[in-house]
């Protein structure tokens, strides 16, 4: 199962992140931990190996991190 969440609310699939992930467009959808896809259009802040959407915490892994990061140094 995948959980997709919006600001209105929060939807649930019955299909692998995996296969959501080809369904959504780069930019602005970013694969930033096995767990988690992230907006990058809407992340409000980052530290360390988190970024954040509004009040959501969302790890980075590390082998997503260096990718992320530059994404903000592009911008």
């Amino acid at each position: 199962y995948t959980h997709l969440g919006t600001a209105e609310r929060t939807w649930l699939f019955t299909a692998t992140l995996s296969k959501i992930e080809t369904k959504l467009p780069w930019p602005p959808f970013m694969r930033v931990h096995r767990s988690f896809l992230a907006n990058m259009e809407q992340v409000t802040a980052f530290e360390g190996n988190r970024l954040f959407i509004g009040s959501k915490e969302i790890p980075v892994s590390k082998a997503s991190r260096e990718a992320v990061f530059r994404h903000f140094n592009t911008m």
